[in-house]
Parts: structure tokens; C-alpha cells; sequence
């Protein structure tokens, strides 16, 4: 199985990555939320965006996430 290519990557949250993935293959872009060497998958944008909250929460205080509420 061939590596998807990362698109584009933000940092929502201190210490935390959210890549844009492109099959290798084609098709659809999706999404991996990473922390701390624990990575989550989604296929919408929101979603990822609440994995980092959540993996940043795990970690430490939500005061190094700005957009969490």
C-alpha cells in the first residue's frame, strides 16, 4: 500500500497536527489528526478540528487551543 500525500497541515493546537491527505490512488481527501504519536481519521474538516481539541485536552489545558470554547 503506497503513502497518501499530505496536502496541506495546520497546527489548531499547540503540539497537535492536522494534515490534509490525498490517496495515493486518487480519490477523495481526508483528514489525520495527530498528538503525542496518537493519530485520528476523519473524512470532514470539522471533525478533525475537533479531534485536536480533544487530543490537545488529553494532553494538557485547552488554553494552548484558541478556538476551544
Amino acid at each position: 500500500m503506497q503513502e497518501p500525500k499530505v496536502v496541506s497541515s495546520i497546527e489548531p493546537c499547540l503540539g497537535v497536527m492536522v494534515e490534509t491527505l490525498e490517496p495515493a490512488n486518487g480519490g477523495e481527501l481526508y483528514y489525520r489528526t495527530c498528538a503525542a504519536g496518537i493519530c485520528r481519521y476523519s473524512s470532514d474538516l470539522w471533525q478533525a478540528m475537533l479531534y485536536a481539541e480533544h487530543l490537545a485536552a488529553a494532553a494538557k489545558p485547552l488554553d494552548n487551543c484558541p478556538f476551544a470554547g
